[in-house]
């Protein structure tokens, strides 16, 4: 008995032939007549060519419609001027495809065919179009279970997440070296900054150090200085003190009997005030002891130099040793008026 499923060459599957009902309307009804059939996981939609022409390739489109709707087209081909569209015979063999999904629309130029089946069953991107032994269009897209399809949807998220944590890990590496790289940078401007400024501090307690040597000898010398014109301004105003006792008081002082007479320098007097032909005093005489001191000798003068108001000063010798700070008492008013003193008069 035959089977309307009998497997065929080619994987190709049709009705078995039936000699007794082959007649021109079985072959019309087989247009409205649609085969299920499952496959090797295929979908296999044949078109059936009955008086197939040489170097015939029909032009096949499989197109998507919305809501689950598909469409297959099958442009009329011409040979010679002529209209061969009337030979085919288009068998569909889809999983849930039904006679009541079909509609057969003819038009001048094509064959077009709607049928609905579950896109998640199909792979519609892998659709082929083969022709057998010139006599059959084979329209196959590839079936897909819903098992399989998750399996691979599963497949391509792992994969996905697969690739995005190792984009992730690497741009984890990236910030990670990139991070070790600004913390040796800050580590290393910070190294270089304590560096810079332990240097300067050192510079500038340098510059401090040197400052205050500098001010130390400064005030080192200005003490020194200092010194020296107090010493120099000493030595001057002692000069100049007993200058001015041996200038105006000298020897033979009138001054008060406790007049005070300090060391006097070895340095020539100057001239007396009283006259300028005066001599100049080579040593300062010494002081008279306090008691008993014999009166130096004075010479007497002319009486026309004592007219003259011009009285000579007779230098004295001293003697090399000077005693310093000793009390002298100038002579009184009775010694000076001596007999030797009689002829001499000051004016």
């Amino acid at each position: 008995m035959y089977s309307p499923f009998t497997p065929q060459p080619f994987g190709i599957y049709q009705p078995a032939y039936c000699p007794a009902t082959a007649s021109p309307a079985y072959a019309s009804d087989s247009l409205n007549t649609l085969l299920k059939h499952i496959a090797n996981q295929s979908a296999t939609f044949q078109s059936q060519v009955s008086a197939p022409r040489e170097g015939f390739k029909p032009r096949v489109t499989l197109k998507h419609l919305a809501d689950g709707d598909y469409q297959i087209t099958i442009a009329k081909h011409a040979a010679g001027g002529e209209d061969v569209f009337a030979d085919y015979q288009i068998k569909f063999y889809n999983r849930s495809s039904t006679v009541s999904d079909l509609e057969i629309v003819s038009e001048s130029d094509k064959l077009v065919k709607v049928f609905q089946f579950d896109a998640g069953d199909y792979d519609l991107s892998q659709t082929s179009y083969t022709t057998v032994d010139d006599s059959y269009l084979a329209i196959r897209v590839p079936y897909i279970s819903r098992r399989k399809q998750e399996l691979q949807k599963q497949k391509l998220q792992k994969q996905l997440l697969k690739q995005q944590q190792e984009e992730a890990a690497r741009l984890a590496a990236l910030q990670k070296a990139q991070a070790e790289r600004e913390f040796v940078r800050q580590q290393t401007v910070k190294a270089l900054e304590r560096q810079m400024q332990q240097e300067f501090a050192r510079k500038v307690q340098e510059a401090e150090e040197a400052r205050k040597a500098q001010q130390e000898l400064q005030q080192a010398a200005i003490r020194a200085y200092q010194q020296i014109q107090a010493e120099a301004y000493g030595k001057r105003a002692e000069q100049a003190q007993q200058f001015l006792f041996h200038s105006f008081v000298g020897p033979y002082s009138f001054a008060h009997p406790l007049a005070v007479s300090a060391s006097v320098p070895q340095t020539q007097c100057q001239s007396s005030p009283f006259s300028d032909t005066v001599p100049r005093v080579s040593e300062p005489p010494s002081p008279r002891p306090v008691t008993n001191s014999p009166i130096p000798q004075v010479v007497k003068k002319p009486e026309s130099q004592v007219l003259s108001k011009k009285p000579t000063i007779v230098s004295v010798s001293a003697p090399a040793e000077l005693p310093t700070k000793t009390l002298v008492k100038a002579p009184s008013l009775e010694e000076v008026e001596d007999e030797e003193f009689k002829g001499f008069q000051l004016k």
